[in-house]
């Protein structure tokens, strides 16, 4: 059965989240994207990747910790 990180059951139409480090910001005058790398600490079978989102997309997790730069 598909489950989350703390075992919780997964289906179809669920919202989960998914943490990401901030890689880089591109902005323009009418937008902002950002270039988002999943921290890679996790494990070698887990997916490690990037995407790119507008800023409007994301939403900042106060208080939470800043991982090491990645490598490009």
């Amino acid at each position: 059965m598909p489950h989350d990180k703390n075992g919780v059951l997964l289906n179809v139409g669920d919202r989960v989240s998914v943490v990401f480090t901030v890689k880089e910001i591109h902005m323009a005058d009418d937008y902002c994207n950002t270039t988002l790398v999943i921290p890679g600490e996790h494990g070698p079978h887990n997916v490690t990747g990037t995407l790119v989102l507008n800023a409007k997309q994301t939403e900042k997790i106060t208080g939470s910790a800043t991982y090491p730069a990645q490598s490009k």
